[in-house]
């Protein structure tokens, strides 16, 4: 099984160095179906449950925003402290990702059975 990473920037301590900024994706005013949108990254399957928390990669004042779990809907995986992002800075996901979710009418469809020996991050 592949899984398209989605929402992972260079600034997040899980990202990579060859992730985009975070910042480049800040907008001034919420997307039309950011509501949707962040009910959807909320439902998204626990496919690696982590320890601890993480705090506000841009302005870190704001203190702890989530969990660095990884969730998927097993066609895209994305860090569980997404949907902060998305509410409190209007993050702009890909439309490749938002087609996803309209595709499946904003709820998270039935995910096979996960063969982690078999599993592929793209």
């Amino acid at each position: 099984m592949k899984l398209r990473r989605v929402g992972f920037y260079k600034e997040m301590p899980y990202g990579n160095k060859n992730d985009p900024s975070i910042l480049k994706f800040i907008r001034e005013k919420e997307e039309l179906e950011e509501e949707k949108i962040c009910n959807y990254l909320e439902e998204g399957i626990i496919l690696v449950a982590c320890g601890g928390v993480v705090k506000d990669i841009i302005n870190p004042n704001n203190g702890f925003v989530g969990c660095p779990d990884m969730l998927t809907d097993g066609i895209w995986i994305w860090p569980g402290d997404l949907t902060y992002y998305v509410k409190k800075y209007h993050l702009e996901l890909g439309r490749d990702f938002i087609q996803t979710m309209k595709d499946n009418d904003w709820q998270i469809k039935n995910v096979p059975d996960i063969n982690y020996d078999d599993l592929e991050i793209v």
